[in-house]
């Protein structure tokens, strides 16, 4: 994995993995020749909850869209 890169993968739960509810791949977003994403990748599983964090102009409001 590349520093422009981020994969989520999500928790086995006690009882074993749950389904997974969401899931993107490749999530990529360019502004001209600026690119905001590159190879995003997530999983989110039933009952879990997701926060995405990062430092001002890192692309989080970008892959919420």
């Amino acid at each position: 994995m590349t520093d422009h890169q981020t994969s989520v993968q999500p928790a086995a739960a006690a009882g074993g993995p749950r389904p997974v509810v969401l899931a993107a791949r490749g999530l990529a977003k360019r502004y001209g020749m600026t690119t905001a994403l590159a190879g995003v990748n997530l999983d989110v599983a039933a009952g879990e909850s997701l926060a995405i964090m990062g430092a001002s102009g890192s692309g989080k409001t970008t892959c919420d869209k």
